[in-house]
């Protein structure tokens, strides 16, 4: 099946893997024995992968699509899916099928956790690539299948391979190259693959868009499921300061527990996670955690030498607002300010967002905006729930990007009254 991928395709590859992919194309004629155009994707793909997939650029490795290289996971999000697996499994080895192959990363990790895998990729180009791949790295347990899955085509795959999970990473672009969002739009379809997955007695893991809407999700896979409560987890996944992939664990109605908290009846357990080099962090709740929690409120403005905090990209996204102030005792600037005071910062939170220790602080005005701006000429702006913009704050400030401090431009909310603030912080932690 890789006889595509030959010593020839690879040596070429490596021979010109500095030179322009576009050149190259324009001088084929030169090399009449390989596949030019091939060859150009090959090197396109590798610089894509070079950063976050480092495994996947080296010699021996080849990806002959540009889009899956820039679409794929990463290896620390890989390794993430893989640890979850192994966490399900426990003391028995599962059968994985991942149903959207793609450039196989995912496949590659969740094949050290479990005794066999089936990869299925309906491109037969990047099948015939994974297999190649597959070997270079060394992976014997790995099963390679090139089906469209659909509704039709599901119950063959999965009568064949009979596993015990499935994955599925749905394509969520447009023929015409646009970013897709509604799951029903995606490709497969996971809404209709839901049910025939679970009435068989088989978990299914489903990586989507960071983008999407966490309660839509959860109602609509559950109605797919047709039984409330199939959503048993939803991590919210980020990295390097963004918000990665969702990742959604179904199981069928008589399958045990698990996660990270343990669900109030039909409520899925929420996970935020930061992986930051070889750190990982993470926080963990229930939608009801999170709506019985109170958030605490300011008792007094914000000055020098108390520390803010704000919630990386991940922890925003999961929804983790009142409780993350109730749980550790950090104070809300605002009703709609997702930023918190506290007199120390808290370990818990390190790689869940950014500490930074207040310097000055001073009310928003034409004097603390010119005093801010001569103090601190080389810094970076964030306006917070004001109508202001960032680039409007930094203009008034007249400050150029820096290192002298971060300068926050905040609403706070006391008891019976709103005063907007400067604050120039010094950041001492961020995720990364």
């Amino acid at each position: 099946m890789d006889a595509v991928f030959n010593e020839s395709l690879r040596r070429f590859v490596a021979e010109h893997a500095s030179d322009d992919p576009a050149a190259l194309l324009l001088a084929r004629d030169r090399w009449p024995g390989v596949d030019v155009a091939l060859a150009a994707d090959c090197i396109a793909s590798r610089r894509k992968l070079r950063g976050k997939c480092p495994r996947w650029a080296e010699p021996d490795i080849l990806c002959p699509l540009p889009l899956s290289a820039e679409q794929s996971s990463s290896e620390r999000t890989a390794r993430y899916k893989a640890a979850l697996v192994r966490r399900l499994a426990g003391e028995r080895p599962l059968r994985v099928a991942d149903l959207t192959g793609g450039l196989g990363v995912d496949s590659a990790a969740l094949s050290g956790v479990c005794a066999e895998l089936l990869y299925n990729e309906r491109q037969v180009l990047l099948a015939q690539a994974a297999a190649s791949n597959f070997a270079a790295l060394g992976l014997e347990n790995v099963r390679i299948s090139s089906v469209d899955v659909d509704a039709q085509t599901l119950p063959a795959l999965l009568e064949d391979f009979r596993p015990e999970l499935v994955f599925l990473d749905p394509a969520r672009r447009s023929d015409a190259g646009g970013k897709l969002f509604r799951l029903e739009d995606c490709a497969p379809n996971v809404l209709e693959l839901t049910e025939e997955v679970l009435a068989r007695g088989v978990d299914l893991l489903v990586k989507l868009s960071p983008l999407a809407d966490i309660s839509l999700v959860i109602r609509s896979l559950d109605a797919a499921a047709g039984a409330a409560g199939s959503v048993r987890e939803l991590h919210v996944v980020g990295s390097g300061g963004e918000c990665k992939e969702l990742l959604v664990l179904m199981r069928p109605a008589a399958a045990p527990g698990g996660g990270e908290c343990v669900a109030d009846g039909e409520e899925p357990c929420i996970t935020a996670a930061e992986l930051s080099g070889r750190c990982e962090a993470s926080l963990s709740f229930t939608p009801a955690e999170e709506a019985a929690a109170v958030a605490l409120a300011l008792d007094r403005l914000p000055r020098s030498g108390d520390w803010i905090f704000e919630p990386g990209k991940a922890l925003a996204k999961s929804g983790c607002f009142s409780l993350l102030s109730a749980r550790w005792g950090l104070r809300k600037l605002a009703r709609s300010t997702h930023l918190y005071l506290a007199g120390a910062p808290v370990e818990a939170l390190s790689l869940l967002g950014r500490w930074s220790r207040i310097l000055d602080c001073a009310p928003l005005g034409r004097q603390s905006l010119r005093e801010f701006g001569t103090r601190y000429p080389r810094c970076e702006v964030r306006s917070v729930n004001l109508p202001m913009s960032s680039d409007a704050l930094r203009t008034r400030l007249g400050v150029r990007s820096g290192d002298d401090a971060r300068i926050y431009a905040l609403r706070c909310e006391l008891p019976g009254r709103t005063v907007d603030c400067l604050a120039a912080c010094r950041v001492m932690n961020c995720t990364a």
